[in-house]
């Protein structure tokens, strides 16, 4: 009888330990189980903020690309407009030059004509006419 208490009080410890560590193991996946649903949660939280940012991105590049281009096709709307200016100003100068000489070539011719009542002299390098007292 003994022998039998024994193993039935071994089976009843055995019977026991393992009601225990079923418990523990259970109460370990539980834990688990919660964390991994808490890890997923933040994992889709994580992956919507992702998606968004990125949406947000591709949409700022967009803009900055367009902003380029614009950019660019601004510049290359100054650098003709430059360019015409600079041509003006060339042909402005051309004709001022020209009108320049021919000034000077009609006043020179001016100076030749006789002019009836004046004369002409020299005064520090200027001709200076005056009428003649009569």
């Amino acid at each position: 009888r003994d022998h039998v208490t024994r193993i039935k009080r071994e089976f009843e410890e055995r019977e026991a330990r393992i009601r225990e560590e079923n418990e523990k193991q259970n109460q370990i996946l539980n834990r688990q189980s919660k964390l991994v649903g808490e890890l997923r949660q933040q994992f889709e939280e994580v992956s919507l903020r992702f998606e968004s940012e990125s949406t947000l991105w591709k949409q700022e590049k967009t803009k900055l690309v367009e902003n380029i281009k614009s950019l660019n096709s601004s510049l290359l709307e100054y650098k003709n407009h430059a360019m015409m200016l600079e041509l003006q100003e060339t042909e402005r100068k051309s004709i001022q030059e020209k009108l320049a000489r021919r000034m000077s070539s009609l006043q020179e011719s001016e100076e030749k004509k006789p002019m009836l009542g004046y004369v002409r002299r020299r005064s520090n390098k200027a001709v200076v006419i005056e009428k003649l007292s009569m």
